[in-house]
């Protein structure tokens, strides 16, 4: 694919002008060496692939529109029953349709934000904001490290999250809001 000359061969030699204008961005990018595939790209690409929601990852259409919502995906992500690597997907559908984002996620943001929180221990999540991409389309990738301080919780209460309370993810589902985890999966 050559973004230099006008008539170019594309997969099945079709593209529709979104896909077009994409794939030139993206192969202008590479020839200017200002983007790099990362090696989570691959794992993202086969998780939304598999077509379901586990305890480990979560799909959302778009990002958050308020910060608590974010909040508390972060936490339930974080505390994950097997304290494994996590991800919060942005771009994919519940039903695991990939429709993309517009703008990319900014990790000064999200940084920012969780460490303005007050953590038990002084410990937050770690996270790390990754850009990729799906076929032509842009997602955005929350990646919360799995840790030895966990479980996270906040010890002063932010909006609807209420302090000295456990969140985690058994499953597909969140612990609500307004619950606890239950003992046995703290204790996990």
């Amino acid at each position: 694919y050559d973004t230099n000359i006008k008539k170019n061969s594309v997969v099945n030699g079709r593209a529709d002008e979104e896909e077009k204008q994409k794939l030139k961005m993206i192969i202008d990018e590479l020839k200017c060496k200002e983007l790099s595939i990362d090696p989570i790209n691959k794992e993202i690409v086969d998780l939304i692939n598999n077509k379901d929601e586990k305890y480990f990852y979560d799909y959302k259409r778009e990002f958050h529109k308020n910060n608590e919502d974010l909040l508390h995906d972060i936490l339930c992500l974080s505390n994950n029953t097997d304290n494994c690597d996590s991800y919060l997907i942005f771009g994919v559908t519940d039903e695991c349709e990939v429709e993309g984002i517009t703008e990319k996620l900014k990790s000064n943001d999200i940084l920012d934000f969780l460490k303005s929180k007050q953590f038990a221990g002084d410990h937050m999540p770690q996270v790390e904001v990754k850009n990729l991409f799906y076929l032509h389309k842009q997602i955005g990738v929350i990646l919360c490290r799995s840790s030895k301080f966990v479980p996270f919780f906040l010890t002063e209460r932010y909006k609807g999250i209420n302090s000295y309370q456990i969140y985690t993810r058994v499953g597909d589902t969140n612990t609500p809001k307004d619950k606890s985890a239950s003992y046995i999966d703290i204790e996990k």
